[in-house]
């Protein structure tokens, strides 16, 4: 058995328009798929299908709605208007469906490849489906129908061309020149021993192409809604309107010409019976029609905007007011201020506080630090002195150093630049310096009294951290911080301190899995590892706070943090900049912890 091969002539049927001069051969099966005849009705019915679903979802934008609304009604929609085309059928056909003792035969109702759908069935239950699902989604039913009757149109154009491969144009006996003939219509409509029936096989007679008339009409409703849409559209429910009608007045005309519609219990009008869907249609009709002409007349400049134009300002508004106003968090104003008020207090004691910084060795980025520290100590009035040691400096001359600073009363601290050539012993220089000199607050004693809460100097760039947050208005308590980084300088007692504000805290370092995730929890957000991008903006929630510590040179030498700004700071309610941001206040806290120092050395 081959998977796809072409058809037999088994279902072949010679077709013509004798008027016209054309005859065709009409074969109604497509192709053979294993094994199985795919005829070309359900092909084309499909195609309609195809484009009217593609249609609707190119058009979705004007009407207020999307694609996912589009394919949400189609889930639904496809398996219960086919139900309802058949419900429709067979309520109008009871007599075929029914067995001899008057129970419904379910075994023939539920065949439906045998054949046997009413369209108005399943556009009964389409509308029915959207109505259901626009209550659920809150979407206007009238703007979502405007729509849909485009992909009606655009169904019904192409799929009644089905009716003609199937050879179902079942339309009354006519000698029009446009007659369409073939045997199997006078099978289908008389008997052999009819009139009609030769009349209809040799071509002398035919019957109205009602397949041809419909998919026309509706060609041409569809052009007129289409362009009603674009220079003549009001209101919501206008094009849905326009569609009752229009389609209601070609379908009281078309059926009135088919000997195949289903007849409405055997009611007649002068003389003729009345067809299910010719009722419907002119009932439609009438009813669309009325309601449009007051909309457009009696209520003209009277109707709400749009349902589209609504959701767009919705929209709109939404995003005005989701729009985070970011706040670049001025580092070196701040240290400014900060050092103004140093200034202030140092003016107005009698003995000026007094800083020592060692360097040892010639590292350039600690000359830079040690200069701005210079530069900082005259700025706020204190007195400073320097120490420049050669690279070789033995350990014992370094400690020596250390301890006649401790002894002298006009010094009030003591910095040591880091880092340390690698042949001293970093900690036990740190363990020198006496703690109440220790303004870098990197003595045990200080670490411990930080850990517990007690008063005394803090550590200089979390300190900065700090007083930034309460300069800009940031609340801490209550808020989840996340500190990338657990270095001894920055991470764990930038930890420390937001707990004492009340913040709960979390410590991610290299071995934190997904780290991506943690950040993305947090309110506050401290970067502090010295690498380049590392913090990127799918890292970070929209409205955090950002606060980037490191300073790095990228590839190109420029300095930089972890934090990619460009990324991250649209997230943001406050962010700070590198340069200009922490740095600045790192050393502004150097000199309030030396003015400190000074009080509880009695200068005041």
């Amino acid at each position: 058995m081959s998977f796809i091969s072409l058809p037999g002539t088994a279902m072949l049927e010679r077709v013509s328009f004798p008027g016209l001069g054309l005859e065709f051969d009409l074969n109604r099966v497509a192709f053979v798929l294993l094994g199985k005849n795919v005829y070309w009705y359900g092909v084309i019915i499909a195609l309609g299908f195809l484009l009217a679903v593609l249609w609707c979802c190119r058009q979705v934008d004007k009407y207020g709605i999307n694609q996912d609304n589009i394919l949400d009604v189609l889930l639904a929609a496809v398996p219960l208007c086919i139900i309802g085309a058949r419900a429709y059928y067979v309520l109008f056909e009871l007599d075929r469906f029914t067995k001899a003792d008057g129970s419904p035969d379910w075994g023939q109702i539920l065949s439906i490849r045998d054949g046997g759908i009413a369209i108005y069935g399943a556009v009964i239950m389409a509308a029915l489906v959207v109505l259901a699902y626009c209550r659920w989604r809150k979407i206007e039913f009238l703007a979502f129908a405007d729509l849909g009757v485009q992909g009606l149109l655009i169904g019904q154009m192409i799929g009644r061309w089905g009716n003609f491969v199937n050879v179902e144009a079942s339309g009354a006996v006519t000698d029009a020149a446009w007659r369409m003939s073939a045997p199997a219509m006078a099978r289908d409509l008389f008997r052999p021993t009819d009139a009609a029936y030769d009349a209809i096989v040799d071509g002398t007679l035919g019957v109205h192409p009602t397949f041809f008339y419909e998919s026309m009409w509706n060609l041409l409703g569809f052009l007129l809604i289409v362009a009603a849409a674009r220079w003549f559209y009001r209101f919501d429910g206008q094009l849905f309107l326009s569609y009752l009608c229009w389609y209601g007045i070609g379908r009281t005309w078309i059926e009135g010409l088919r000997m195949d519609s289903l007849y409405f219990f055997d009611l007649e009008l002068f003389g003729m019976p009345l067809r299910t869907s010719q009722v419907l249609a002119a009932l439609s009709a009438v009813v669309a029609g009325w309601i449009l002409l007051y909309q457009l007349i009696v209520r003209r400049g009277k109707h709400k905007a749009l349902y589209a134009a609504r959701v767009a300002q919705e929209k709109e508004t939404r995003t005005q007011e989701n729009v985070i106003m970011t706040t670049i968090m001025d580092g070196k104003a701040l240290a400014a201020k900060v050092k103004g008020e140093m200034r202030a207090q140092a003016d107005a004691m009698s003995v000026k506080p007094g800083l020592a910084v060692i360097i040892v060795g010639d590292d350039p980025a600690s000359r830079v630090y040690v200069n701005g520290k210079k530069k900082d100590c005259e700025e706020c009035g204190f007195y400073s002195e320097e120490y420049a040691l050669q690279g070789n400096t033995t350990m014992d001359e370094l400690l020596e150093l250390i301890g006649v600073l401790n002894e002298r009363e006009d010094i009030d601290g003591i910095l040591v630049q880091l880092p340390l050539p690698k042949h001293l012993n970093e900690q036990e220089v740190l363990r020198t310096i006496r703690p109440d000199k220790d303004v870098d607050c990197f003595h045990p004693y200080n670490v411990g009294k930080l850990m517990i809460g007690g008063a005394g100097f803090l550590p200089c760039t979390p300190a900065g951290v700090m007083r930034m947050l309460k300069e800009y208005n940031v609340e801490v308590a209550g808020k989840h911080c996340v500190v990338v980084g657990r270095s001894n300088i920055v991470g764990k007692p930038q930890a420390m301190l937001m707990l004492r504000e009340h913040a709960t805290v979390t410590i991610c370092h290299s071995r934190t899995p997904d780290l991506a995730e943690q950040c993305r929890k947090a309110d506050i957000l401290v970067a502090a590892v010295g690498k380049v991008g590392l913090i990127t903006g799918d890292m970070v929630k929209d409205g955090a706070v950002v606060i980037d510590v490191a300073m790095n040179r990228n590839e190109q030498g420029k300095l930089c943090g972890d934090v990619v700004y460009d990324e991250v700071a649209p997230k943001c309610t406050h962010i700070t900049p590198v340069p200009g941001g922490v740095g600045p206040m790192t050393r502004a806290m150097l000199m309030e912890n030396t003015l400190y120092a000074a009080k509880v050395h009695g200068k005041n």
